[in-house]
């Protein structure tokens, strides 16, 4: 049995504007250029994005997020939605939330913070993996003065 993590392309933010992509170098970033997922400072936004659950997956499914801020204190408050779709099912099922994470930002601005969810609902080999990330940003326990960035949203899985 081995643990594999395969990327998952979060291509639809909110209509409301609270999430956006966001060019990493417009977030004081000298070195790195590239789009990331966003999230505004202090209002409610999502991206969502979905992924086929390999043929080799045998348990334990989670979803990683790696996040990053240009800031040196704070947290950002983290949900993760999920709903998995098997073959001849709806592709417009309710999504399962997890709990939320409240993520304390490293000292140092800019270092990679990961955070992982477990997820309770049954997922299986096949299935259509449904995944939405949610900034709670209006949450008192989310104290990020900047926008919080997303720099991977990854689901973890044990091989069969």
């Amino acid at each position: 049995m081995a643990t594999v993590q395969i990327p998952i392309p979060l291509d639809t933010p909110d209509a409301t504007g609270k999430a956006y992509p966001a060019l990493s170098t417009g977030n004081g970033f000298s070195n790195v250029r590239q789009l990331v997922p966003a999230f505004v400072k202090d209002v409610d936004g999502s991206w969502t994005g979905r992924i086929r659950v390999p043929q080799d997956f045998a348990s334990t499914a989670k979803i990683i997020l790696s996040l990053v801020a240009n800031a040196t204190s704070g947290a950002t408050r983290m949900l993760v939605s999920t709903s998995a779709v098997a073959d001849g099912e709806s592709e417009d099922p309710a999504y399962t939330d997890e709990a939320a994470q409240d993520v304390t930002v490293p000292a140092t601005a800019k270092l990679r913070k990961d955070v992982t969810f477990t997820l309770t609902p049954t997922v299986a080999a096949g299935d259509t993996l449904n995944v939405k990330v949610t900034h709670n940003g209006i949450h008192a326990n989310d104290t990020l003065a900047v926008d919080t960035l997303l720099w991977e949203c990854l689901f973890q899985y044990a091989t069969a």
